[in-house]
C-alpha cells in the first residue's frame, strides 16, 4: 500500500489516474491531507517538492518516518550550481545521509531516518 499527498488536487487527480491505468488503484490513497495531520509512520518516505517547502517539513518528516525508514528528497537543484544540497543536509542533520543522486541539474538526497523515535 501507498498514501500520496499533494496541496495540488490537479496532481492527486492524475495520482489515482496513473495508479488506475497501472491496475494499482486498489494499493493508492491518494488525497490533500496536510502532512502534519498524518498519524501513521511510513517505512519509505519519498518528497519531491520545492527546496524551501523540504526544508521546512523537516520536523515533520521525520515525525511521519518510521525509525530507519529511508527517505529521499528530490526536487533539488544539483551542486556545484546550486547550494541547495547542503542545505538540506543541514536541515535533515539527524538523518544519515546514504548518497545523493544527481541527473542533469537534478538532485536527490537518499536518507535514513534515525533508528531511535524522535
Amino acid at each position: 500500500r501507498a498514501r500520496a499527498i499533494d496541496v495540488d488536487r490537479d496532481a492527486v487527480s492524475v495520482a489515482r489516474e496513473n495508479a488506475a491505468a497501472n491496475d494499482l488503484q486498489g494499493r493508492l490513497t491518494a488525497d490533500s491531507t496536510a502532512l502534519e495531520a498524518l498519524t501513521e509512520r511510513y517505512a519509505i518516505v519519498v518528497a519531491n517538492i520545492e527546496v524551501g517547502v523540504l526544508e521546512r517539513m523537516a520536523p515533520a518528516l521525520l515525525g511521519r518516518s518510521e525509525p530507519g525508514a529511508l527517505v529521499v528528497l528530490s526536487g533539488i537543484l544539483a551542486p556545484p550550481a546550486s547550494h541547495q544540497v547542503p542545505k538540506l543536509l543541514t536541515a535533515y542533520a539527524s538523518f544519515e545521509h546514504l548518497e545523493t543522486k544527481t541527473k542533469g541539474e537534478w538532485a536527490a538526497l537518499v536518507l535514513r531516518a534515525p533508528r531511535v523515535k524522535p
